[in-house]
């Protein structure tokens, strides 16, 4: 009997790759023979296990997830409220556009050092997500708007649809594949941008300011034990975000 081995499935390509960068990182740690440069990954997996043992590291996680989906959610609803005045009107779309575009233009430490300046350490994450996401989920809603099948409009002027229901039933569905990819990229620029904004104001419980005081003390190993949980994290959550809109996107088809 012939027996083949078939690694053309997906899952079995990404298998063997993590593999691969799995075996470099150990390889190199091997060589390099000092934890304080690069540990290895059973070290990394070893302080990953202790400090989500402790209660503090789940309050920690915790408290950053709030951050990061404190913010998000800012943007996701501020974005949309103006998105679509901004697509159907172009005078909102002008006054609002310059601010949008200094936001998207300024580097993200620049950002942070000045909300620092303004607003207690704790919210300097919450309001730093927030910053990022918006001008992301506003640009794309306002864009979704405004590529909206005008026969569908036509047909709507034709059977005098009342503006309720052309946005609900033509504005809104046309938008909403933009919004769902404009959120799904917030969603990781949050993450990153609420962590950096953690690191910089030094909020007591959070990831951002266990990984500023591993570099500081050169817990090496401690410093890739949380950077470790953040990707995790970022992951997980990205995944379900994006179950729980593929869902909407199902259950909108059905109806």
């Amino acid at each position: 009997m012939k027996t083949s081995i078939s690694f053309n499935k997906p899952w079995k390509q990404k298998l063997i790759a993590g593999l691969f960068w799995l075996l470099l990182w150990g390889g190199l740690s091997a060589v390099i023979h000092k934890e304080i440069y690069l540990p290895s990954p059973y070290t990394t997996l070893k302080q990953v296990v202790i400090n989500l043992s402790l209660p503090e590291g789940w309050l920690i996680l915790g408290l950053s997830w709030i951050r990061v989906w404190g913010g998000f959610f800012l943007s996701f609803s501020l974005g949309i409220l103006l998105g679509f005045p901004s697509g159907l009107i172009s005078g909102i779309y002008t006054w609002l556009e310059p601010m949008v575009q200094i936001i998207k233009s300024t580097p993200v430490i620049a950002l942070i050092l000045l909300v620092l300046i303004w607003v207690p350490s704790d919210l300097v994450p919450l309001i730093i997500s927030f910053l990022i996401g918006f001008p992301v989920i506003w640009a794309q809603t306002t864009e979704g708007v405004r590529r909206t099948d005008p026969k569908l409009l036509e047909m709507a002027r034709v059977f005098h649809l009342s503006p309720i229901k052309r946005m609900k039933q033509i504005y809104f569905p046309s938008a909403w594949p933009a919004i769902r990819h404009a959120s799904q990229t917030a969603v990781g620029l949050c993450w990153k941008a609420s962590v950096a904004a953690e690191v910089l104001s030094h909020p007591r419980l959070a990831i951002g300011s266990k990984l500023y005081d591993a570099k500081v003390y050169l817990e090496t190993p401690d410093l890739f034990a949380w950077t470790m949980i953040l990707i995790l994290a970022s992951m997980i959550t990205e995944k379900v975000f994006v179950a729980f809109f593929h869902q909407r996107r199902d259950l909108n088809a059905n109806h």
